[in-house]
């Protein structure tokens, strides 16, 4: 899985995306002032939402949660 991701202020692109199951994770790879980001987002797919972790190296990590919009 791939693709790409993007805001009012950059794009990146998305690789190296698995689905196992419930299993989902894939890595953002993110520009930002020059400097490379690889954040990666592990997470699980349950009913209408997925829960992700957002991992930035080791500066951050969030948690989020996307819901399908019915």
């Amino acid at each position: 899985m791939t693709g790409t991701a993007k805001c009012e202020f950059s794009e990146a692109t998305i690789q190296n995306g698995v689905i196992k199951g419930n299993d989902i994770s894939f890595t953002e790879n993110l520009d930002f002032q020059g400097q490379k980001l690889n954040i990666k987002y592990p997470g699980k797919v349950n009913g209408d939402e997925i829960k992700l972790t957002r991992q930035v190296g080791t500066i951050a990590t969030e948690e989020l949660v996307a819901k399908r919009k019915k």
